[in-house]
């Protein structure tokens, strides 16, 4: 390499050091300013906040859900304890548990059919 190329280099080496400072000068001035672009950029991107409300919401709402089909249990079985069918089908059902035979399985669960209304598609003569 010439003498020439070698203070080429070594000017664009300068130039590149003072372009450099410059750059450090000109951040370290508005510092304050790039962090609240960076905190911005951060939280258009991330949203921790809005996720955290978001998940904290959809926890509610579930857990709301989940109460609310819990009552609906609890309304259905103190419903059905009242009602002279339902212990009946209770009754069936219990029977059908210990009954010894599939005849006596079947002869209950054509019972309990008949008590819910299940058994309609026998009288229609389409089915």
């Amino acid at each position: 390499m010439s003498s020439s190329g070698r203070l080429e280099s070594d000017e664009l080496r300068e130039i590149a050091h003072r372009l450099m400072d410059l750059a450090a000068e000109l951040a370290a001035q508005h510092l304050p300013a790039i962090r609240k672009v960076a905190a911005e950029i951060v939280e258009t991107v991330f949203v921790p906040r809005a996720v955290a409300r978001q998940l904290a919401l959809a926890a509610a709402l579930e857990t709301g859900a989940l109460t609310l089909d819990q009552f609906k249990h609890v309304l259905h079985a103190l419903s059905s304890s009242f009602s002279s069918r339902s212990r009946l089908i209770r009754q069936l059902r219990r029977d059908q548990s210990v009954s010894s035979t599939q005849d006596e399985w079947m002869d209950l669960a054509e019972r309990i059919d008949s008590i819910q209304g299940n058994d309609a598609w026998r009288s229609e003569p389409t089915c």
